[in-house]
């Protein structure tokens, strides 16, 4: 069952926090691609569409009843309070029935917060909207190479999200395996796990992107044909 992502779901201890992670996110993923697909039905946009109506619903109950119950942490309904509120942001951009959703949403989503302060839907509300804010910076007035330098980290970060759980474990095994231990000697490993992590990410980023990928190909079909013609 762990090939499906189930393995929390039937009571089966994950192999890794990662996996427990990937398991949960499949989740939310499946339920937002089985709502695009009703919606599509009725060809128009996602966001002019009944879907930010149900997802504030979803995250509203999320936040108010689900989240407060610790034995459906297993369950994508637990964290749709972050999940449906990102989606909500990023659609209110260009859509004025997803901002009256967010709008309502957020409110609520303070009003349980002020009866009863709890860090996780707070901090959904400040990455979310932090991220709404970053995406309306005039990227164009930027200087070139930043701009450049920040496009190029952002494509990078969903391979470093992706492959970094490797470094993290080989990094902890090497701390285990000489015995370290200190303040500093543990803040130049997280450095150097940092650093590796960005490597890596760059280099799977690099092995899979389409373009490149293109390229190969058209080279190795060169070469087959080359070899082909000289037969």
């Amino acid at each position: 069952m762990r090939i499906f992502f189930l393995q929390d779901v039937l009571g089966i201890p994950s192999m890794s926090a990662g996996a427990w992670y990937v398991a949960i996110d499949m989740q939310l993923f499946g339920l937002f691609v089985m709502l695009a697909h009703v919606a599509h039905k009725f060809e128009r946009p996602l966001s002019e569409s009944f879907a930010p109506a149900i997802v504030a619903i979803a995250t509203m109950a999320s936040i108010h009843v689900f989240s407060r119950e610790p034995a459906l942490d297993v369950w994508a309904i637990y964290y749709l309070s972050a999940y449906g509120l990102g989606a909500l942001v990023a659609w209110s951009r260009d859509s004025s029935r997803a901002r009256r959703w967010l709008v309502v949403t957020v409110v609520l989503l303070l009003l349980d917060w002020f009866s009863d302060p709890r860090a996780r839907p707070a901090l959904a509300l400040i990455t979310s909207f932090s991220l709404h804010a970053l995406s309306h910076i005039k990227w164009h007035h930027t200087v070139s190479f930043i701009r450049k330098g920040i496009q190029y980290l952002s494509d990078v970060s969903y391979s470093m999200f992706v492959s970094h759980f490797a470094v993290i474990i080989i990094v902890s095994g090497l701390w285990e395996k000489f015995d370290l231990e200190g303040m500093a000697v543990a803040w130049l490993f997280v450095a150097l796990a940092w650093l590796a992590a960005l490597a890596v990410g760059v280099g799977v980023q690099w092995v899979c992107d389409t373009s490149r990928r293109q390229v190969v190909a058209r080279w190795l079909n060169r070469r087959a044909g080359d070899r082909v013609g000289s037969t």
